[in-house]
């Protein structure tokens, strides 16, 4: 068709953005073929948005391969495509060669713990990374820890300026987080809502929000935090807390 004309007399590409198509396996592998060179050109995506696009665990090989090969890549956006551990596993080999990663968006993928553990590794070789969005993952206990450790070291301790945990199943991985956000120096906004965590990790979290210098905004909502993790927040000023 008319698209894939386009892509195959393409001489270079900065910015990739086909969301909200549901391309799936079979249109994703015309694009890469029909766009091969220029997709593996080094000096060139800088942006790659292909979220709601069903790429699946048949097609997200051929994503990483993309990655790996764009070296200056600033955006990565691949909401809501359903490649699971799998796929954060190839996309976390992929992001260790980009390490001017400055946004990445993987919400709603259905990657676990093992999957994020990885990503979250592969992500320490991304000094400019500012903005992680990884909500709507069933990432439990022990995902949430493998990302809390991360935002525990540099770079990401000062680079990281927004992290998106909601609906996680973060139980008590609460505490970690909480660890980590005490001494996250960048960190500004923090999305961990609706996540269980209830009265003990709600305390950790509103003792670590109120030691925090850096937090601005943090959404809460959903975690029935109890009340006395409620009159610690009432008493923080300076940061907006969506409970």
């Amino acid at each position: 068709n008319g698209f894939l004309c386009l892509m195959t007399n393409l001489s270079s590409l900065k910015q990739l953005a086909i969301g909200s198509n549901r391309l799936g396996n079979g249109a994703l592998s015309s694009i890469y073929g029909s766009a091969f060179s220029v997709l593996k050109d080094p000096n060139g995506l800088v942006s790659l948005q292909l979220d709601f696009n069903q790429i699946g665990t048949d097609a997200v090989d051929m994503i990483a391969s993309v990655v790996f090969s764009a070296s200056r890549l600033q955006t990565m956006k691949l909401k809501r495509n359903n490649f699971g551990c799998y796929g954060a596993q190839s996309l976390a080999k992929a992001v260790m060669n980009c390490r001017g990663l400055s946004c990445v968006e993987m919400s709603g993928n259905g990657i676990g713990h093992h999957g994020i553990k990885q990503l979250a590794q592969a992500l320490q070789n991304c000094p400019k990374l500012s903005v992680l969005l990884l909500g709507e993952n069933p990432l439990g206990v022990w995902g949430v820890q493998a990302v809390a450790a991360s935002l525990q070291v540099e770079p990401m301790v000062s680079s990281l300026r927004l992290l998106a945990l909601e609906s996680t199943n973060m139980d008590d991985g609460a505490h970690s987080l909480a660890d980590a956000i005490k001494v996250a120096s960048g960190l500004e906004e923090l999305n961990i809502s609706s996540n269980r965590i209830g009265p003990k990790g709600g305390m950790s979290l509103a003792e670590a929000i109120r030691d925090s210098s850096s937090l601005k905004k943090i959404n809460l909502r959903k975690n029935n935090i109890g009340v006395e993790a409620a009159q610690v927040i009432s008493g923080i000023e300076g940061v907006v807390i969506l409970t």
